[in-house]
């Protein structure tokens, strides 16, 4: 991001740039949302379009903690390339008896690279994959999965951020949790859900942790949480938070072992208020605090996790 318009609580239209209003500009990346004023235009930096080559898989629902510590090995080691970023995926999905792990490569490298660093992840030194169960696909960003389960109308997400590789049982705690949700009948088969392992490395921690708003720079990798639903009852809803919960409160703890934190982005309006400025913001929470003051000293923009004055 460039630079963006902001219209603040008191009616004043500014442009916020690392030139100017240097310190709102700051605070509106990655420093969450409803906290500084409204955005009514961003300026971005245009970058190629690349190609990106999508490489699949699906390990025994048993190798889910091999698959998570070689999977963290490749990215804390450095060996995991800079244009390729892999997950590591849980999963109920749509009509499955059984729960699934996934395995996903994206490159925007050449396919020989995209190659590598799958093999890195089921061949020699990695860990094998189910036989026949690799696909591939070209997108335009990682978004465009042509097999993701489309038309769910309600969810609820979660996050973690790893500092440090799993505790060895995550895997199996995270299968006996998708187990329990096809057996559970207050659940229907077509309803997805999923704990997805998401590298961050290469670019992201190229930039220092005060450079934004967003902390988790040298953070191995983050976790998303998420159950659908498509029945707008209370009965559907409890049930799908109940379990939701559970797993979280189960699986979050064997995530923490380098240092512990959330992504903004899957904004839990769960979150302990004593908790979510520092998981979220790390320690760059005061000074989001000194811009919301001088910025909104009345706290117009107020919400849940709004940044507090």
């Amino acid at each position: 991001m460039r630079s963006v318009r902001v219209v603040r609580a008191d009616g004043v239209v500014v442009q916020a740039s690392g030139e100017s209003e240097a310190d709102l500009f700051w605070a509106m990346r990655g420093g969450g949302g409803g906290s500084f004023g409204v955005a009514t235009e961003f300026e971005v930096e245009a970058v190629a379009l690349r190609t990106i080559h999508v490489l699949g898989w699906r390990w025994p629902i048993g190798a889910g903690d091999a698959a998570l510590a070689r999977f963290h090995q490749l990215i804390e080691s450095g060996a995991m390339a800079r244009n390729a970023v892999a997950a590591v995926v849980f999963n109920v999905d749509t009509g499955a008896v059984a729960p699934g792990c996934v395995g996903v490569v994206f490159s925007t490298g050449t396919l020989a690279e995209a190659d590598f660093a799958k093999s890195q992840l089921i061949g020699r030194g990695g860990v094998a994959c189910v036989p026949g169960s690799e696909f591939a696909y070209d997108a335009a960003t990682p978004a465009c999965n042509p097999n993701e389960p489309t038309g769910f109308a309600y969810f609820k997400a979660k996050s973690s951020i790893l500092y440090a590789p799993p505790a060895p049982d995550t895997g199996a705690t995270l299968a006996q949790w998708f187990a329990a949700r096809i057996a559970d009948p207050r659940f229907a088969l077509n309803e997805y859900s999923t704990a997805a392992f998401i590298s961050l490395h290469g670019a992201v921690a190229d930039v220092a942790a005060d450079a934004t708003a967003f902390p988790h720079r040298r953070a191995l990798s983050e976790v998303q949480f998420l159950g659908y639903w498509n029945t707008p009852s209370p009965a559907k809803e409890a049930a799908n938070l109940d379990w939701l919960r559970g797993m979280y409160a189960d699986v979050a703890p064997r995530l923490s072992g380098g240092g512990s934190g959330c992504y903004v982005n899957y904004a839990d309006d769960e979150l302990p208020d004593s908790d979510w400025p520092g998981l979220y913001y790390g320690a760059n929470y005061p000074r989001l605090q000194a811009i919301k003051r001088a910025v909104d000293p009345a706290d117009f923009f107020h919400g849940r996790q709004s940044v507090r004055v």
